[in-house]
């Protein structure tokens, strides 16, 4: 099964060169991690985003977590209003049936 966490991202609403460099380098990080399948983001409106990371397994998502904490900090945090929220983790169904089609 695929494990996915979902977090919303308050995001700032100026977005300048540097904020789309900041977050092409926190992609390429989280790209490079192990196990690490991609994610999708659904603008909310009001500056808010739905963000769903997903990884192969719940391993593979805390060992991501712990590699990313700088990229996290360096990358991400100069784009939000706000700290982001968890609004949960866990596995999934049907991820694998979705990318094949």
């Amino acid at each position: 099964m695929t494990y996915a966490i979902a977090r919303i991202n308050r995001i700032r609403a100026d977005e300048t060169p540097e904020a789309a460099e900041h977050r092409a380098r926190f992609a390429a990080a989280h790209a490079t991690q192990p196990g690490f399948l991609g994610s999708l983001a659904l603008p909310l409106g009001h500056d808010s985003e739905l963000v769903l990371n997903l990884w192969k397994d719940e391993a593979s998502a805390v060992a991501g977590r712990a590699a990313l904490a700088d990229a996290v900090h360096v990358h991400l945090h100069p784009l939000l209003n706000a700290p982001s929220e968890l609004l949960g983790a866990g596995e999934i169904d049907g991820w694998e049936e979705l990318r094949r089609t």
